[in-house]
């Protein structure tokens, strides 16, 4: 009858079925399947309020995949009459690549020709019967698992066939698979692919319309038309990159020499590069002297990019390497591992120098033995990035961000890290690590500054050295701007003994030098701070619930932390003598 607010957010979360807690493997009633289909959603009325008529009004996404599994034809070698299909099952494992090898979906819905669903009994069907099953989403193919499994009982002779190789799965999507059955195998006809309901058709014969790459073949692209006219001049008549081959046919040109100045790109089709290892597209070495960027305009069109995998002992790591004069954007990057002793390093582009990157996201791990390595892009140099993602795990000896590692007179806008990333550094040989869940170093190279706007991170930042929730160090001799940014994750420090010359912050780590004059305006922190070894944080010393150390002519404007989950920390640990910090205010996160 009554409800009590006990606290002032106005965010709520729904889910359907209310008591789903695991795909059920048994699915053969409707009621049965029906439990399956596992939806979430979520309201914000913090700005709005709660409606006039005080109903809640929550639209609900599907997290699961309904599959069905539709028996199309026998080969010759089978009595279509007399054959009958037995034990179909969707599916191997609790979770795609677990453990538990057993029937994803045991028992499937069971449906005739003419759609009527069969009692839970029902164990024999033929051409025309259908297998539906909801089972998890997949983002990556899975050759080593096994799809679907059945019995054939019949002539020639009884059969257990499998299919094997999982596709990607998209949550939210319905799949028709036809089926045909053979002696000795069971394959794959055509593939129907809706947002159950509304969709297209995919009917090339192939499980996973997803090109995968070998790691070692390269197939030039086509650079003129069919009418022999150029390709790539303009955004509107670009040259098409279709598969894999052609993506490294990219990588080995530009390798080669060639810039693409000037030049288009489109990505036309989903790559899957397999975990070959990968050559970055762009090089620039250490002195300068041998550089090789791509310096064209790439366009993903909102295509995936899946299994990357970059194990090189070089600079610039990534799926471009080094890029100058250039427009990445509409690119996703899922299930990537950039592993190497090399600097720079980044899932999207190790270097990035007077460029544009939007609307990208990126998935995946990142661990450098040397300097600079960030989610996103490692060095954002003069460079714009806005409207990007990045769900990460990054780990470096210097500057680590979950965004950047390091940042000279660039501009970064709506970007966020996503929950589940992490940042850390780890102790290194002779660096003093930087880090933050959004960027590692934001520094003044050159006389431009650089500006950070609505971004957020929800990151959980580790290790030791300069680390703040957002940033860990700026070099304040430039008149850097940051507004409306928001850390969520927490940070948690291990300082080595003696250890004193660092800044730790909720927000920033250390702000250094006097000749600029940065602006903090309306950027918050809604974390904790710990020590790893559970010991509690030095009072005014160099820890600061939103600054660490502050030896800057930086202004704080509308900046906030909460002061219930940072403990007896002042708003800046270390600060300049005499100046106002009035413009960080202490919350209660509870009120």
């Amino acid at each position: 009858e009554y409800l009590k607010w006990d606290k002032t957010d106005l965010k709520f979360t729904a889910k359907y079925p209310a008591d789903y807690t695991a795909l059920p493997a048994e699915q053969n009633t409707k009621e049965k399947l029906t439990s399956a289909d596992y939806m979430e959603g979520a309201v914000d009325y913090s700005d709005a309020g709660i409606p006039s008529d005080r109903i809640l009004s929550i639209g609900l996404e599907r997290k699961n995949v309904l599959v069905r599994i539709k028996i199309k034809s026998y080969n010759d070698q089978y009595d279509k009459d007399v054959n009958k299909i037995n034990f179909v099952t969707i599916g191997e494992g609790s979770v795609w690549g677990g453990s538990d090898r057993l029937d994803m979906v045991s028992k499937p819905l069971v449906q005739s020709e003419d759609g009527t669903i069969k009692d839970e009994t029902f164990s024999e069907g033929t051409i025309g019967y259908t297998y539906s099953g909801i089972v998890l989403s997949n983002d990556s193919r899975r050759n080593d698992l096994r799809f679907i499994r059945l019995q054939v009982a019949g002539t020639p002779l009884p059969a257990e066939l499998e299919v094997r190789g999982v596709p990607v799965l998209e949550a939210g999507h319905a799949y028709t698979f036809d089926l045909i059955i053979g002696k000795n195998s069971a394959t794959i006809g055509s593939v129907n692919v809706n947002e159950w309901g509304t969709g297209a058709t995919i009917s090339d014969g192939e499980t996973d319309p997803v090109d995968t790459w070998d790691g070692k073949t390269v197939t030039a692209f086509a650079t003129k038309d069919a009418d022999g006219n150029e390709l790539g001049n303009t955004e509107e008549n670009p040259i098409l990159i279709s598969s894999c081959a052609q993506l490294a046919y990219l990588s080995e040109h530009v390798k080669n020499g060639e810039k693409y100045e000037n030049t288009y790109f489109k990505l036309t089709d989903d790559l899957n590069l397999a975990g070959k290892s990968w050559r970055p597209i762009g090089y620039k070495s250490a002195s300068g002297t041998s550089d090789t960027p791509f310096c064209g305009t790439f366009d993903g069109d909102r295509h995936e990019i899946m299994g990357l995998r970059v194990d090189a002992n070089s600079n610039c790591l990534g799926l471009f390497g080094y890029i100058k004069s250039t427009y990445l954007k509409n690119l996703k990057i899922s299930s990537a591992d950039i592993n190497s002793t090399g600097d720079y390093a980044a899932i999207l582009c190790g270097y990035a120098e007077e460029a544009n990157i939007s609307n990208c996201s990126v998935s995946g791990k990142v661990k450098i033995e040397h300097t600079t390595a960030g989610g996103l892009v490692a060095y954002l140099k003069n460079s714009n990035m806005s409207n990007c993602t990045a769900e990460v795990e990054v780990t470096s000896q210097h500057n680590v961000g979950g965004l950047c590692g390091k940042i000279d007179c660039g501009i970064i806008e709506k970007c966020t890290v996503l929950p589940g990333s992490s940042t850390m550094a780890v102790i290194p040989n002779s660096y003093n690590p930087n880090m933050g869940g959004l960027i590692g170093y934001i520094g003044s190279d050159g006389n431009d500054v650089s500006q950070i706007g609505y971004c957020n991170t929800y990151a959980k930042v580790s290790g030791f050295g300069n680390v703040g929730g957002a940033i860990g160090y700026v070099d304040a001799d430039n008149s850097h701007q940051i507004g409306e940014c928001t850390v969520y994750g927490d940070v948690s420090v291990s300082l080595p003994s003696g250890k004193t010359n660092f800044g730790i912050g909720g927000f920033v780590g250390i702000l250094k030098y006097k000749t600029g004059k940065p602006e903090f305006s309306k950027c918050g922190f809604n974390g904790t701070i710990t020590n790893a070894d559970g010991t509690s944080l030095a009072k005014g010393s160099i820890y600061g619930a939103f600054v660490g150390v502050d030896d800057s002519n930086a202004t704080f404007t509308g900046c906030w932390y909460y002061s219930d989950k940072t403990g007896e920390l002042s708003s800046v640990g270390t600060g300049v003598k005499d100046k106002d910090y009035k413009g960080i205010e202490a919350k209660n996160s509870r009120r």
